[in-house]
């Protein structure tokens, strides 16, 4: 039975643990630990709440949805809507409209 290959092995094992300069200049700056709280809904409802353009109709109907989902127990849901709209919002802005 052929043995393992102790080198291959060790190197794999130093690649996967050193940093990757090329993989660290494409992390987003700002990036945000987040849980699938109510908290968090309520917290993406003000962000979306502040931005302009949130009263555009397809922001504004995601919106509402979310909120209601999210006050009905339903919270991935409601959130997964919230950033959408929120994602819908900014690429408007972005965009100049």
């Amino acid at each position: 039975m052929p043995a393992a290959p102790a080198p291959f092995a060790f190197a794999l094992a130093v690649l996967l643990v050193l940093p990757n300069p090329a993989r660290a200049e494409h992390q987003p700056q700002d990036l945000r630990l987040t849980t699938d709280t109510l908290e968090y809904c309520h917290a993406l409802a003000r962000r979306l709440e502040s931005m302009p353009g949130h009263m555009e109709p397809t922001p504004r109907l995601l919106g509402q949805q979310g909120r209601r989902l999210c006050a009905r127990g339903h919270v991935k849901t409601g959130i997964a809507r919230l950033r959408r709209a929120i994602r819908i919002t900014a690429g408007k802005q972005s965009d100049g409209g």
